[in-house]
């Protein structure tokens, strides 16, 4: 038996698919779409990720019990498809903490199979975040640029809204302060 710990593996860079979008950024490398997209082992991770993949290789059966989430299923997904284990899977959902309620859940452990859509759900999600996040902050850094800016202009999928929420909730309290 073992545990993950969170996030044991992350998607490549942009320069571990293809030289040329290591360089100096510029227009003509972008879109950034790699055709398949890989992963490599988190480094402060890996001592952990090669244990655990290691238990894989020599296991029969594997019960999952990431949390029960979307992004719990798609890490340890990842790390048993990354291993060569090729035996049952099985998933132990727990959706009650009490102590009835972990009874319930050990009781009704179900073939791994049938949690597979929320890991793909996952899997895409991260996939869409690495695509944007990488092709919009290079393209508005380089846009900023010609402006002056000298700076990186960092875009993500959920930080530039949030920093909108914030940005917009500073700015209406300093002018209904200002109008007072």
């Amino acid at each position: 038996m073992t545990v993950c710990f969170g996030h044991t593996m992350e998607l490549c860079d942009a320069s571990e698919y293809d030289p040329k979008w290591e360089g100096p950024w510029s227009l003509e490398s972008l879109p950034i779409l790699p055709s398949e997209m890989k992963y490599r082992p988190i480094e402060r991770q890996s001592a952990r990720l090669s244990e655990i993949i290691r238990l894989c290789n020599n296991a029969t059966r594997i019960i999952h019990c990431g949390d029960p989430d979307r992004e719990g299923q798609y890490l340890v997904d990842i790390v048993i498809a990354n291993s060569s284990f090729k035996g049952e899977v099985f998933r132990w959902w727990p959706g009650d903490l009490s102590k009835s309620g972990l009874e319930r859940s050990f009781r009704s452990i179900k073939p791994n199979k049938d949690y597979e859509s929320l890991g793909i759900a996952a899997k895409y999600r991260a996939w869409a975040d690495w695509i944007v996040g990488i092709n919009f902050t290079r393209l508005y850094t380089l846009s900023a640029k010609k402006c002056g800016h000298q700076d990186t202009v960092s875009i993500g999928r959920v930080q530039t809204p949030t920093f909108s929420l914030v940005h917009n909730r500073c700015c209406l309290l300093y002018t209904s302060d200002a109008a007072d």
